[in-house]
């Protein structure tokens, strides 16, 4: 995304943000970034939905205050679907899979204690995945990339950007008694 985008009537709402306390500039500033973020996270599940409907559902749109500036993320939720997240994004190298450590399967000593089976003696048998034994390894060939969340956020970057300038307007004039009606956001095209 190496082009800059330019969005009309900014400053003149920066002008009377500054005019609001702190805590109330933060609250319209979270709520901004919110709808700024909403065209990028529609966009990404539209992207992937057809494809992983799971992570196009894990979607969502986080604001949070860092050092006194108000972030807005749009990221999939949920430890598992991350890491299927960036797989799906940048794809996967050609690898082996391997028995994770609470799979491998469980045998009773001659004196009545449990042990896990070493990786040796596994591989030697059969690699289970699922409920299936698949033989000792199993060599994946990888995954293509499929982005989506780049392009959501190259192709709906003004649209943000602009959505972000509308709401802070029609906030500050509804919730705020400021007279925004002079002010026009509005994005090049």
């Amino acid at each position: 995304m190496g082009e800059l985008i330019h969005v009309k009537g900014l400053s003149a709402l920066q002008a009377l943000l500054d005019t609001l306390s702190v805590k109330m500039e933060k609250n319209v500033m979270r709520g901004a970034l919110r709808a700024g973020a909403k065209p990028v996270a529609e966009a990404a599940r539209n992207g992937i939905h057809s494809i992983h409907g799971d992570l196009a559902k894990s979607i969502r749109i986080t604001t949070r205050v860092k050092n006194g500036t108000v972030i807005a993320s749009v990221s999939t939720k949920g430890l598992k679907i991350a890491n299927k997240a960036l797989w799906v994004e940048y794809g996967t190298k050609p690898h082996y899979i391997s028995v994770q450590q609470s799979e491998r399967p469980t045998y009773t000593t001659r004196r009545g204690t449990t042990k896990t089976q070493s990786m040796t003696t596994i591989n030697r048998n059969s690699l289970k995945i699922g409920s299936n034994f698949v033989g000792p390894t199993v060599h994946h060939p990888g995954a293509q990339q499929k982005p989506y969340m780049r392009p959501a956020l190259d192709n709906n970057a003004q649209g943000a950007v602009v959505a972000t300038g509308e709401y802070i307007k029609n906030r500050l004039a509804t919730k705020d008694g400021l007279d925004t009606s002079s002010i026009m956001i509005e994005g090049d095209t």
